[in-house]
C-alpha cells in the first residue's frame, strides 16, 4: 500500500518511519529544500512528560487580558478580522474550566508518556545520535504564588507516578551552579529528572537518512497545491511537480493545516508565532546544566552538545513571519539574566516559527471525513515530546491494529466535518 506523507518535520518523519516499518510504501513531500526547516528546527528542544498542560485553563482570561497591557510580554495577541482566529479564542474560552482542563491535561500526559516511550526506544534502536541530554528538565520559580503552583504541580506529578522534587534556592544553586551569578532572584523550583532535551532539528537530519537509506522517496522543493477529491476520497494530490497518486495521504503540515484543509474539515489550528536563538557555549561550566524552564518569563534554556537554545514567546499574529530585533534582544537580556557571559550571543542563529496550536491542546491524529485522508498536527509546543507516539498511533489507526491508547481524544473527527 503505498502512502503520500506532506511535510518533512517531526511529525512527517516520524510517521514516515512507523508506516514504512509496517510495510507501507512511502513518498515524502516537502515544500522547502530540506527537512525540519518549519517547527522543528528551531524548538526549544524539552521533551517533558510531567511538563505538559493545555494553555486552556482556569484564569485564561485573565492572562488574556493582561497581554493587552504587556506588548513586551510572554504573550502577545494582536486581534484580527480572522475567522480562525476568533474561533480558536472561542473555543479555547470553552475548555477553560477547571473541569475541562483536567480532561484535557489526562489526555496530553498520556500522549505524551507513550511517545517518550516511543523515543527512547527509536533512538536506542537506530543508535541516533543528536546532542540529546537525559538530565531533567528544571521548572524555575521566582515568586511565592509560583512556588505554591509548583507544589500543587509535584503533588499531581507524585500521584502519576513521576518523579519530582522541589528544590529550595540552594537546592537550585547545587543543581545549577551557573545561576548564582544571575541577576534574578528565585524563591525555589522543581526538578523532574526523568525529562530530557534533545536538538530535534539533528534528529529529523539523522532519521530521514534511515529513511533514505531503506528506501523511503523524499521529494523536496515540492509545494502542495490542491487536494483533487472525489466523493469520500482523495484522488490525487496536485503539487507544483505534477500530480501524485497514492492509496492514502497523510498530512502533517503543521500551521499550515488549516488553510490547506478547509474545503475538507474545519480545523482550529493557529499559527502560534515563537523565538528562539541558539548559540555557541563559551563558559561550559557556568552554563546551563539540566534544561530550564522559567514559570515566571516563560522563557527554556536547554543544552545541545556546546550549544544553548533560549526560547520564549507566543504571538497570536497570524503567518507573519518577520523576526521581531526587539523580541530577540529579549531572549538575550533573559539569557544573560540567568547565565551571564556564558554564550556568545552575539553570533547567535535567530529563528522564529509556528506552533500548531489547538485550543484544547490535543493534538490531531487520525481520520478525516475523505476516507483514505489522514492528519497528524496540532500539537503546539508539544510536537518533539509528541513526535514518536502521534507518529506510532497513527500507524495503528492506519493499520487497523489495537491502538496502545484511547484514540478518541485525539481524532480530527471532534471539530466540523465536510462543509455542505
Amino acid at each position: 500500500m503505498h502512502v503520500c506523507i506532506v511535510g518533512a518535520g517531526l511529525m512527517g518523519l516520524t510517521s514516515a518511519w512507523y508506516l514504512h516499518q509496517a510495510g507501507f510504501q512511502v513518498t515524502i513531500i516537502e515544500r522547502e529544500a530540506a527537512v525540519a526547516l518549519g517547527a522543528s528546527h528551531g524548538n526549544g528542544g524539552q521533551l517533558s512528560k510531567g511538563l505538559c498542560a493545555p494553555w486552556a485553563a482556569p484564569g485564561t482570561i485573565g492572562t488574556a487580558v493582561k497581554s493587552f497591557f504587556r506588548p513586551q510580554g510572554p504573550l502577545r495577541i494582536r486581534l484580527s478580522t480572522s475567522a480562525l482566529q476568533w474561533r480558536w479564542l472561542w473555543l479555547a474560552l470553552k475548555n477553560s474550566g477547571a473541569a475541562t482542563f483536567s480532561r484535557n491535561r489526562t489526555d496530553m500526559e498520556a500522549l505524551a508518556r507513550y511517545s517518550i516511550a516511543e523515543w527512547h526506544a527509536l533512538r536506542q534502536h537506530l543508535r541516533l545520535q543528536f546532542d540529546q541530554r537525559d538530565e531533567g528538565i528544571t521548572l524555575t520559580l521566582q515568586t511565592n504564588d509560583e512556588w505554591e503552583k509548583a507544589k500543587r504541580l509535584h503533588a499531581h506529578l507524585l500521584n502519576r507516578g513521576q518523579r519530582a522534587e522541589l528544590l529550595d534556592p540552594a537546592q537550585l544553586l547545587q543543581l545549577e551552579p551557573g545561576l548564582a551569578r544571575s541577576s534574578l532572584n528565585f524563591t525555589g523550583a522543581l526538578h523532574l529528572p526523568d525529562e530530557s532535551s534533545a536538538d530535534s532539528s539533528r534528529f529529523c537530519h539523522e532519521l530521514s537518512g534511515h529513511l533514505i537509506a531503506g528506501g523511503v522517496d523524499i521529494r523536496f522543493n515540492t509545494v502542495l497545491q490542491a487536494i483533487d477529491s472525489h466523493g469520500k476520497n482523495v484522488r490525487a494530490l496536485q503539487t507544483s511537480s505534477g500530480l501524485i497518486h497514492a492509496d492514502a495521504y497523510v498530512m502533517t503540515t503543521g500551521a499550515w493545516s488549516s488553510p490547506l484543509l478547509k474545503q475538507i474539515l474545519k480545523l482550529p489550528v493557529y499559527p502560534v508565532k515563537g523565538y528562539s536563538l541558539t548559540a555557541t557555549i563559551t563558559d561550559s561550566d557556568s552554563s546551563v546544566q539540566t534544561a530550564i524552564l522559567d514559570d515566571h518569563d516563560k522563557v527554556s534554556v536547554a543544552r545541545f552538545g556546546n550549544r544553548i537554545r533560549v526560547t520564549a514567546f507566543a504571538e497570536f499574529d497570524g503567518f507573519n513571519a518577520k523576526q521581531d530585533a526587539k523580541r530577540l534582544a529579549q531572549l538575550r537580556v533573559m539569557h544573560d539574566a540567568r547565565f551571564p557571559g556564558t554564550a556568545d550571543l552575539a553570533s547567535a542563529e535567530t529563528w522564529c516559527g509556528f506552533r500548531p496550536m489547538t485550543p484544547e491542546g490535543s493534538p490531531l491524529i487520525g481520520p478525516t471525513p475523505l476516507e483514505n485522508l489522514y492528519i497528524n498536527t496540532g500539537h503546539g509546543t508539544l510536537g518533539w515530546t509528541m513526535a514518536c507516539g502521534s507518529a506510532r498511533l497513527l500507524t495503528q489507526i492506519m493499520t487497523g491494529t489495537p491502538t496502545a491508547l484511547d484514540a478518541a481524544p485525539y481524532s480530527p473527527l471532534r471539530y466540523t466535518a465536510l462543509p455542505s
